[in-house]
């Protein structure tokens, strides 16, 4: 099966680039630096660094913060950051800039994976969440280099997959130094496919440690106070197709009620702004573009559309009341815990998958609001605006709980650094 997986990778290479330039037709940055994508990073040769992969957004924004002390402990080893997606590339240069070396990840194609692992000759590798690449980490493996899973989870469909396979699988996830997992449910996932029990440690969410840009959520609530002016708020955050509209629609039957309400609409993908934008001008809504520089803003709008990339808590900080998007469609929600950090009460859609553990965690502790259907939300908004006192109640539980599950990144680095230092001595 090994054998038929590796050539396999080479002929999807063709398909795989199709997909590369189509996803560019909407999104320019993936038909950039392609040569990436085939294993020739975009800066010269290195020796001895610390490479980490998280894929987009989310994975980047959870890594930061490890990116961060890692560099503060080694200041002298080069570290090299990839990620999947132009959102996730843009997330990296923006926040970390000269601080690391950054590429796209290479295709998993066994004469790729060498040339890049060549380029780089990592002494640590550190991958996030559920990336495993059989012949990536086999190649690393062969080199002596140290594989830890990091944050690990498995969504419901990905274990099934994997159970599979699970003779394939279980011999790419012996190659792990370590598998640190999200929860001890997640652990015992991976060890039912093979993963050697001792192994597989479950440290907690590295997302808990999420760090409070200070500066962002400062400026977030000058733009509340001069452009709202103590009016509410309420935020549709990382909203995909399909969730817009049904959003669009619970605005426009809020303001029959509230006349002044505010809504911030923010897309999760930047090739679909223009065509939000243009979707909330046809239901009638008078709209504010951030992207359009103009300062401030006409008072007479009705949906501020945050049309641009690492400045959601800014938006965060701007509001009320806080609808997660990823959750009314079958994406499976995304980040809670930006909203929670700040202590804003938090409103879902039901499909929570990819973060079914901390909206496990945030609903027993009352800090969350679950919709089963748009309906449903309109319900539970009317309910918030309602009743300031209980929101702001629910806010301070979605924060108090994201406060008390802080540790896991410390834990992570406990087990990290030593193989660090031993690969660097």
């Amino acid at each position: 099966m090994y054998f038929l997986y590796r050539i396999l990778t080479y002929g999807a290479l063709p398909f795989a680039l199709i997909r590369i330039l189509y996803k560019g037709k909407g999104l320019p940055g993936y038909r950039q630096r392609i040569q990436e994508r085939f294993g020739i990073p975009g800066f010269p040769n290195i020796s001895n660094s610390i490479w980490i992969h998280a894929v987009s957004v989310g994975e980047s924004n959870a890594a930061i913060p490890l990116v961060k002390r890692i560099k503060d402990l080694f200041p002298q080893i080069p570290i090299v950051v990839t990620t999947t997606t132009p959102t996730g590339s843009d997330n990296i240069i923006k926040t970390l800039k000269d601080k690391v070396f950054h590429s796209y990840f290479p295709y998993d194609a066994p004469l790729i994976v060498k040339k890049f692992i060549s380029h780089l000759k990592p002494i640590c590798f550190i991958v996030l969440e559920t990336e495993i690449w059989p012949n990536l980490f086999n190649e690393l493996h062969k080199r002596d280099v140290p594989i830890f899973l990091v944050n690990a989870r498995l969504s419901p469909s990905s274990f099934k997959g994997y159970l599979k396979v699970k003779r394939f699988i279980s011999r790419t996830l012996s190659t792990c130094t370590n598998i640190l997992t999200q929860n001890q449910e997640y652990a015992d996932k991976y060890i039912e496919l093979g993963a050697p029990r001792q192994r597989v440690i479950a440290t907690g969410n590295i997302k808990f440690d999420i760090p409070v840009p200070e500066d962002m959520v400062k400026r977030g609530e000058e733009i509340k106070k001069e452009v709202f002016k103590g009016i509410p708020v309420w935020i549709g955050a990382s909203t995909h197709e399909g969730e817009e509209r049904e959003l669009l629609k619970i605005h426009l039957n809020l303001l029959k009620k509230y006349r002044d309400l505010k809504f911030i609409l923010v897309p999760r993908h930047p090739d679909r702004f223009s065509p939000v934008f243009e979707l909330c001008r046809s239901f009638g809504l008078s709209v504010y573009r951030r992207s359009s520089g103009l300062a401030p803003p006409s008072p007479d709008f009705q949906v501020y559309l945050g049309d641009s990339m690492g400045e959601m808590m800014i938006y965060y900080a701007m509001s009320d009341i806080a609808f997660v998007g990823g959750s009314l469609v079958k994406r499976g929600g995304h980040n809670l815990l930006e909203p929670a950090i700040l202590g804003l009460p938090i409103l879902t859609g039901p499909y929570l998958f990819n973060f079914q553990d901390i909206a496990d965690i945030l609903r027993n502790s009352k800090g969350i609001l679950v919709g089963k259907d748009p309906a449903d939300i309109e319900k539970k908004l009317i309910y918030l605006l309602d009743n300031k006192g209980t929101r702001i109640e629910i806010g301070l539980r979605a924060k108090k709980i994201t406060l008390e599950n802080k540790g896991a990144l410390d834990k992570t680095l406990d087990i990290i650094v030593p193989a660090i230092q031993k690969a660097k001595s």
